[in-house]
């Protein structure tokens, strides 16, 4: 260990390198241990040097060399920061926000927006420098900075609609369907890299998980509701759900009801004594079979223990939940991105195993659920990952790392079959290519679309023309 310590004291050579075996040309390429930890190569390969897919790992494998290969995907975007703000600033400040990684809930951009969020804090920095720490990032594919993570809409009394995007700096507003955006700041955490945001809407009232909490606001200003939110949680995702905000943390599931006032209500603890870190929700309702009849409201959760995704879901009166069985026996391969429902059909977003979908029932006693099956499609990569979901009138949107989709059934006739189609993102100019869609939400008068890279767009329901508006950080 001596000799290894003393090499690793040249800024120009990794421990790694004195350690093992020095790499070799074959074919021109550099290859052999020294190549592959290297901090400072001219390579680009996927995997090793930036992600295949934004955010995202799809790998067979959840250890061995693979693990570590990508793992030096975030090695070598640390060491170009280290050559545009320093080795003391930049080291210190990495280990200055591993606190704010809290739970399960983990991934590149989770990481790389609380770097970014410690140097925007930091004075000696300045905003150039910020943005040639987020073009490190983008250039290895860890898309950070600029993502709209959230859309949403309201509508007021009189029926005039406001359109809503949240991005991990400021919450964008339009009241003209996208022709023009407003900035609103968002809330200001106490502490670094809790600036990401997740929407819901409840009539004319806009509820925003950020900033550590979930807020209320009403137009000029943030409403903190804090009633009952337990200590040492912080909110991962928001749903909307008959007139109910639901709200996924680090470690459970929690319910908000209005009371009189769209700040006023207590927050309810929905986790029926299991702790996970819940990154997505949604409600479904399922008819009881006669002569009982009527519906079952039910709720169905994304719930992240350590390394495995876990689908749960249960009645919405007495939560008690229940596992849904696993989509893929490859853990990596079938992870659940996100979920939506249409009556009591629940869809389901995988990492690397595209779009599954799953019918719940109720026998008079108990909620049942069903057996997985995958949503194929010719146009769609079965190993695609689908990001984003939101069902609107015999409509799926979906969206996924290379687009947004549309899954449409024959409301006269819901027994064919549905029709894939896909819905090119072009504000005139000519098609994105391959835009990597963070949010989808669709409504009777809109359908908003918030991208990784390309900003906000927004047109009418039915079709029409494209608004776009870009993110400039």
């Amino acid at each position: 260990m001596p000799a290894v310590a003393a090499t690793a004291n040249a800024d120009d050579h990794l421990w790694a390198q004195a350690a093992y075996r020095k790499s070799h040309l074959l074919n021109g390429e550099e290859v052999g241990w020294g190549a592959d930890w290297s901090l400072f190569r001219s390579a680009t390969k996927a995997t090793e040097d930036r992600l295949p897919m934004p955010n995202l790992y799809p790998s067979d494998k959840t250890g061995g060399l693979d693990v570590y290969y990508v793992g030096m995907v975030w090695a070598r975007a640390l060491w170009d920061i280290r050559q545009i703000l320093g080795r003391a600033l930049t080291d210190s400040t990495l280990l200055s926000v591993y606190p704010a990684l809290i739970g399960w809930a983990i991934d590149f951009e989770t990481a790389a927006e609380n770097l970014i969020d410690s140097f925007r804090r930091n004075p000696t920095v300045s905003a150039a420098q910020v943005r040639q720490v987020l073009e490190v990032f983008s250039n290895r594919n860890v898309i950070s900075g600029r993502s709209v993570q959230a859309v949403a809409q309201t509508v007021d009394a009189a029926g005039a609609v406001t359109c809503y995007a949240g991005t991990p700096k400021e919450l964008l507003r339009s009241g003209d369907g996208g022709v023009s955006w407003q900035s609103v700041a968002l809330p200001a955490p106490a502490q670094v890299g809790r600036g990401g945001v997740a929407l819901a809407a409840l009539g004319p009232d806009l509820y925003a998980a950020t900033g550590e909490r979930v807020y209320h606001f009403g137009g000029a200003a943030w409403t903190l509701l804090d009633n009952g939110w337990p200590a040492q949680q912080f909110p991962l995702c928001l749903r909307s759900v008959d007139g109910a905000l639901w709200a996924g943390s680090t470690s459970g599931i929690l319910e908000f009801v209005p009371n009189g006032a769209p700040s006023v209500g207590v927050w309810q603890d929905r986790s029926g004594g299991v702790a996970f870190s819940v990154i997505a929700a949604a409600g479904f309702v399922t008819p009881a079979p006669l002569p009982a009849g009527g519906n079952h409201p039910g709720m169905a959760l994304i719930g992240l223990d350590r390394s495995e995704s876990l689908g749960y879901f249960s009645l919405r009166a007495q939560p008690a939940w229940n596992l849904l069985r696993v989509i893929s026996q490859n853990q990596t391969n079938g992870w659940m991105l996100c979920l939506e429902t249409a009556g009591n059909l629940l869809y389901a977003g995988t990492l690397a195993h595209g779009l599954w979908r799953q019918p719940f029932t109720h026998n008079g006693a108990a909620l049942r659920r069903g057996q997985w099956e995958k949503v194929v499609e010719a146009q769609i990569d079965a190993g695609l990952s689908v990001l984003a979901l939101a069902f609107h009138r015999e409509t799926l949107f979906v969206g996924t790392t290379t687009g947004l989709f549309g899954l449409q059934w024959d409301a006269q006739n819901p027994a064919t079959a549905p029709v894939w189609q896909e819905i090119p993102l072009d504000s005139g100019n000519g098609p994105t290519a391959a835009p990597l869609i963070r949010s989808v939400r669709a409504t009777d008068s809109h359908l908003l679309v918030g991208t990784g890279q390309h900003g906000v767009w927004v047109r009418a329901r039915n079709g029409g023309n494209w608004r776009n508006q870009t993110i400039d950080f």
